[in-house]
């Protein structure tokens, strides 16, 4: 009796086990398309997976309503500005308007890409005389009335004189537009996106893309991203192809990015999402399939060890500038073989052994690295204005901040013996004035120029930490360890992401105080309007594995619109 009992439990089981087992398998198979198909951008069938940027963009009022009232009057009107332009070049110089011919018809989201300007210059049959040197734009609209979208193309405008062709490309009927002021556009309608383009040959591109299987949506990296992100509510989703973006950037300064950056591919993808006072980034960084960007070991497991202690709580809590990361010997191994991926950059992997290596004969690699471990960070702290220094002999710029470097040591009598080592050669080579001194019982030693200006402390921190500063006396503020440290800052606890384990490094930029303090940094007065907007900037990241890394970047904006009347 209990053998037959246990036999019919065992048989429920089993059956209820396979019932919910094959329900749910149905679910993932009939949901999941439409889950991933949430997350990649609206229209990404065409998109190629070479764009320099794309961005799908809500077209909800009410989210744009929310945009509207973030930042200064200066940084709306310079946003707005943005978005006008893009408006009038595809519509309003065509005699069209989006609340009128767009509006009653569009999607959710509008898709905008930039293509790769260095396409070749072919004439193409049946199109219009192309526009020289403009960037390739196109954008993607998905159409939920198709009659009234058809109208762009069948119904032309008469309130403008426009020269019309219409051609046919690998069975897609485009119709080519040149209006009144020679600007040229082709357009054409494939399954429910209406698909505009201000290049002839970006349109070619377009039709391969999804023709061909080639777009963004065939890329495995970007999908396997997609699912990490998961699904979220935004006000836009982005996507950049690095190389795309280095060959531009060097084709732009009359330079050849190497082969080895242009090989080393590697994408970016992710959202963007309103808050109140903010915009809030979140995406992943990958690189190309079987190439590392953190170091693995044999099982291919990533060998940054992470811990949750923070340098921020070493620095003083004024810290303008702060950036932390993790195993700096493996890191700087990583980056001196990735040097190429910015030609533009002008400090990089080899700067700093360079000036190192001039100015005392010793070698980053061979005296510095070996000793160094986990933790680094990298700051810049306000000073008083009364500290001001200058660089130079005296006739060089004011510079109100110190910049602080703290680095774990692996091994902290070697490092002692190299900064040794170092000290001689300050003093031998570049006649500075080597003392040491002392600060609250901490020994120290500075190095002050025989020409004034320059003046240099190092010393070491409990927790076998070293570190310099550079500037104007600074070491009361970090010795003893500062009350008020970097994490009591408001700002800096607003816009650095807590939650993210383990965390990789850490960006913070203090943007009101840098532009407010004197003698600090200075911005491209071209930025300013957007500039002053921006309160603070944080970014975290951490470590999804050995290809792809997560950042979460938060803006944090000062709102200074009109109060609506009562």
């Amino acid at each position: 009796m209990i053998k037959i009992k246990f036999t019919r439990f065992l048989l429920l089981t089993l059956g209820t086990a396979i019932l919910l087992g094959g329900g749910t398998a149905i679910y993932w198979l009939l949901v999941r398309p439409y889950f991933f198909a949430a997350q990649k951008l609206t229209g990404a069938e065409f998109v190629p997976q070479e764009v320099i940027f794309a961005a799908s963009i809500s077209t909800n009022e009410e989210k744009w309503q929310q945009l509207r009232l973030l930042g200064t009057p200066e940084s709306q009107k310079r946003i707005k500005k943005y978005f006008a332009h893009i408006q009038d070049t595809f519509l309003e110089d065509n005699g069209y308007s989006y609340k009128t011919h767009i509006q009653p018809w569009v999607g959710e989201e509008i898709t905008i890409a930039y293509l790769g300007a260095n396409q070749p210059n072919v004439a193409i049959p049946n199109t219009l005389q192309p526009e020289k040197g403009k960037q390739p734009i196109v954008i993607i609209l998905p159409v939920e009335t198709p009659v009234r979208a058809g109208q762009l193309l069948d119904s032309p405008n008469s309130d403008v004189k426009s020269k019309k062709l219409r051609r046919t490309y690998q069975g897609v009927e485009i119709e080519e537009i040149q209006n009144s002021q020679k600007q040229n556009y082709s357009l054409t309608i494939i399954k429910d996106f209406l698909v505009v383009t201000n290049n002839s040959q970006a349109m070619e591109k377009i039709i391969d893309s999804y023709q061909k299987k080639t777009s963004l949506e065939a890329n495995y990296s970007y999908q396997r991203a997609l699912r990490k992100l998961g699904k979220e509510t935004n006000f836009a989703r982005f996507y950049c192809h690095i190389p795309t973006i280095i060959e531009a950037i060097a084709a732009n300064a009359l330079s050849t990015a190497s082969e080895s950056s242009v090989q080393y591919r590697q994408g970016i993808t992710g959202s963007l999402t309103l808050t109140p006072n903010s915009l809030n980034w979140r995406g992943m960084i990958w690189g190309k399939h079987g190439e590392f960007i953190q170091e693995v070991n044999s099982l291919g497991d990533y060998l940054t060890q992470f811990r949750e202690r923070s340098l921020a709580t070493r620095l003083p809590q004024k810290t303008l500038f702060f950036f932390s990361g993790n195993n700096l010997p493996h890191q700087w191994q990583g980056w001196g073989s990735q040097t190429d991926l910015l030609p533009l950059l002008t400090f990089g992997a080899k700067t700093i052994p360079n000036f190192i290596n001039q100015n005392t004969g010793m070698s980053w690699q061979e005296d510095f690295l070996p000793w160094l471990g986990e933790d680094f960070a990298l700051a810049l702290t306000s000073i008083s204005e009364n500290n001001l220094i200058n660089f130079t002999d005296g006739n060089g710029v004011e510079f109100g901040a110190a910049l602080v470097a703290v680095a774990e040591a692996q091994d902290s009598s070697q490092g002692e013996k190299t900064l040794q080592q170092l000290d001689k050669a300050m003093g031998q080579k570049n006649q500075f004035q080597v003392k040491p001194t002392q600060q609250a019982g901490q020994p120290l030693v500075n190095w002050q120029s025989t020409l004034g200006g320059i003046e240099v402390t190092r010393g070491k921190l409990p927790g076998d930490l070293f570190f310099f500063s550079l500037g104007a006396p600074i070491t009361s503020d970090i010795i003893p360890k500062p009350e008020h440290n970097l994490q009591s800052n408001q700002s800096f606890k607003r816009v650095m992401k807590k939650g993210l384990t383990p965390i990789k490094s850490q960006l913070f930029l203090d943007i009101e105080n840098l532009i407010a303090k004197k003698g600090t940094l200075t911005f491209p007065e071209e930025q300013e309007d957007l500039l002053n907007a921006v309160m603070a900037l944080g970014i975290t990241t951490r470590v999804i594995n050995s290809q792809s890394t997560f950042f979460e970047a938060i803006f944090l904006l000062e709102s200074k619109s009109p109060k609506s009347p009562n």
